[in-house]
This record gives C-alpha cells, structure tokens and sequence, in this order.
C-alpha cells in the first residue's frame, strides 16, 4: 500500500517530500492508517486533533489515543476542544455542519501559525461513492458529482485511491491498532445510512460498483474542467460586473446549448440553489420586474439581462448639508455640493450635473433615499410627478432605482441627483449664483 501511497502522491501533484504536512486525526482506522503512511514515508508531518466534546468519555479516549500516537511518532500535537452543540444552536445549523466549520477553521489556524504546508485529510475511495450519491439527491450540480477531489487550496487527501477494503487489509497486515467511533454505527446520520443501506444494495448489481463509482467522478472530474473553461469564455463576453452588481444577458443564457447548467454555474458563488436557477431560468419567459433571493444575494430579471447585487439590510440614514461648499458619503458615492458663480459657470448640457438656483434654497438641505409617495416638478414640466413614474418613464432598472438619492430644501425635494432637477429651482437669467450637485466617481 505504501508504493501505491506515493504513486498517488505523485501523480496528483499534491505534495513535494520537501513540504510540512499537517495530518488531520481522529483516532479512527483512516487517519491512523494515514498517519502510519506518512512515517513509513519519511514525511514530515504534524498531527491536529478535535475534540467536540460530543461523546462524553469516548471523545476524551479519542484525544488520549491520538495524543499517544503523536509522542510515539515523534511529531507535534496540537488540540483543540469545542463546545459544539452550543456553537451549533448559536449559529442555527446542524451539528455535523458546526462540527466541520470549527474542525476547518481549527485546522486552517494551526497550518498557518505553525507554517505546514498543507492539511491532509484521511477520505478514502469509499468515501467517494458516498458523497456522489448523498450530492446526486440534493441536486448539486456537477461540482457535487465529481465526490471528493484529491486536493483542494490547502487541503489534501492522500489516501483517496484506496478502499475501505484495503485500509482495513492494511490495517490486519501490520497489526495497527486504532479506536472505533460508535457514531459510525448511527443510521442518523445521513452519511452512515448510504453506507449501511444503500451501497451494499449498489454492490449486489454490480461487486465492482466502488471503483466504478470512483473512475466515473474521474471521468466527471475532467468534464467539469470543460465546463468550467467554457463557462469562463461565455463570462468573458456575456457578463459584466461593476461596482459589486453583476449582469447577465438573458438572451445569450437562453439562446446557449445548456443554457440552465451554465446559468447554475454563474450564480452557484451567490447562493442561489439548483430549484432557484431554474425558476430564474424560466423568468426569461415573463415580463421584466421578477426577483429572486439567496441568502446573500438579490437576483432581478430586468429587460435584456438577469442583475445580480448583494442584499442591504436597510437605506442609510438621511444627511444634513448644513453649508456648501460640501462633499457627502452616501449610499457608496460620493456627492458634492459647489456654490458657482453663474458669470464664471456655464451650465453643462447634461442631467448628470444637477445645477440649481442658490438663492431659493434654504438650509440645512438633506440628501436621503428616495421612498414611495414622493413627488417632484420635473426640468420642463409645469406639474408634479410622482418619482416611482419618472423612474419608470427613465427605464431606470430596479436594482439602480434602489440608488437614487434625492435632495431636499424646507422638505420640498430640488432635485433627484444625477438625473433631473425639479422645475422650481431651474437656474434662470435672474440666477446669481449656482449650487451644483454632482456624484463624483
């Protein structure tokens, strides 16, 4: 099994004998088997342990045992205990998914403080066949159908070419002695019941089901690769991104061969769900203004292309313009506010520049988030408009409409910035003076 150890090392490029490996160790048979590898190898390598306090005296056997192991072995011990069910109902998730987010964080802290090179964790081939399937029911794309990848950033599982079979073949040939964990046995965990119920099923059709499983996920490995370089060339021209807000053309997502799949693999980083890409997907069909949510990101389905930002928990807080000349943070931009003389300023020919009679302003002025019910006199119009109509009238989109800021002078609104003054404050022959209000880039 050793030569086999470091074909695979090799092959996949996941370490140099030159590098500190941080040995990732519960006490079981995988990560012993593991760590008897590594010292047979001549690595070098430390070894982390987690003790999540999970199962009473059988957790403190565990972080004894592997502590023992680490002394005959002569490397460096680090440990950890956690209080998990705590931290779990303190974070709202599973335990298993508060057990993995503290063992990562852990392992991550350990690697860099320490200057190990890599994380080695002790999955096997069966482990592959396990995930593969757990993943095909919730739907995860085909990131989830390749299993478990030999290495990933700073994490390396060195033992994935070899079956539960043979690390336990190992195991009887050279007598090593490891601790049991009895959860293993629960049919609570999702994990253990494909294990248990579901795999020996797979391996009544067909023995060999295991290394059939594991040469599919390489197969589906290397096709991932394909999609993944073509989903980088249909970014490179389809989708742009600025100032956090990323655009998607709807009709090249519709008008592809898979437009779904690559339209998956274009919002998987903002959350959205397999269920959700396609109800996105089938927006396409529908009138503009639809919304979708992740638990991180906003998705609207506008007229030529899907535009996806981050959620805001809330609009800022109104500001007070107290005097000009004055430069305001608001909402991500800055605005200025200049006084101008109108003999030295010729008013610029653009709704950009919002230029606004001085002396029939009063202060303090106040710049806030435009709401519902308010109402203007637009440039060139003799009555009021609500602003939700002059936006749509823009065709201003509705994640941009979000941004619009207006001003206000005595609680009458003078003007919605970077896009149209209100009529009663227009700068006339009779103007001596001019307050410019401009968003500066």
């Amino acid at each position: 099994m050793l030569k086999e150890f470091l074909e695979f090392i090799k092959k996949e490029k996941l370490f140099f004998p030159s590098e500190k490996i941080l040995l990732a160790v519960s006490g079981g048979m995988d990560s012993v088997v593991m760590c008897e590898l590594f010292y047979k190898a001549g690595f070098k390598f430390g070894i982390v342990h987690c003790n999540f306090n999970l199962r009473g005296n059988e957790s403190k056997g565990d972080e004894g045992f592997v502590n023992k192991l680490a002394t005959r072995y002569d490397v460096p011990f680090y440990l950890e205990q956690f209080k998990t069910k705590s931290f779990a109902r303190r974070k709202n998730i599973s335990i298993q998914m508060a057990a993995r987010e503290l063992r990562y964080t852990f392992f991550e802290s350990v690697r860099k403080k320490f200057g190990y090179d890599y994380i080695a964790t002790a999955h096997h081939k069966s482990d592959v066949i396990e995930t593969m399937l757990l993943n095909l029911t919730r739907g995860t794309g085909i990131s989830g159908l390749h299993g478990i990848l030999p290495k990933r950033k700073y994490i390396i599982r060195p033992i994935l070419f070899a079956s539960r079979k043979e690390i336990a073949k190992f195991v009887s040939e050279n007598k090593i002695t490891f601790r049991e964990d009895s959860s293993n046995q629960s049919e609570k965990y999702q994990r253990n019941l494909v294990r248990k119920k579901i795999i020996p099923v797979l391996k009544k059709i067909n023995p060999d089901s295991e290394n059939s499983f594991y040469r599919s996920a390489l197969r589906i490995r290397d096709a991932e690769k394909l999609l993944l370089n073509f989903v980088n060339q249909f970014k490179t021209k389809n989708v742009s991104v600025k100032k956090g807000t990323t655009s998607i053309s709807i009709h090249a997502v519709t008008s592809v061969a898979g437009g779904e799949t690559v339209l998956f693999e274009l919002l998987r980083p903002f959350g959205f769900t397999p269920d959700e890409v396609v109800q996105v997907f089938e927006s396409a069909k529908s009138i503009p203004g639809k919304q979708f949510f992740s638990s991180t990101h906003r998705l609207i389905r506008d007229r030529k292309k899907f535009i996806v930002t981050p959620v805001k928990e809330s609009h800022p807080a109104a500001q007070k313009i107290t005097k000009a000349p004055a430069e305001i943070n608001f909402n991500e931009e800055v605005i200025s506010f200049i006084v101008k003389d109108t003999k030295k300023f010729p008013v610029p020919k653009t709704s950009a520049v919002c230029c606004i009679d001085y002396d029939k302003l009063k202060f303090p002025l106040v710049i806030r988030s435009w709401r519902e019910g308010d109402s203007f006199v637009p440039l060139g119009m003799k009555h009021k408009r609500k602003v939700s109509d002059f936006l749509i009238d823009k065709k201003i989109p509705l994640h941009e409409k979000e941004k619009v800021k207006v001003v206000e002078s005595n609680g009458e609104i003078i003007c919605l910035a970077g896009l149209r003054i209100n009529d009663r404050f227009r700068v006339t022959e009779k103007t001596k003076k001019i307050l410019v209000v401009q968003g500066m880039k």
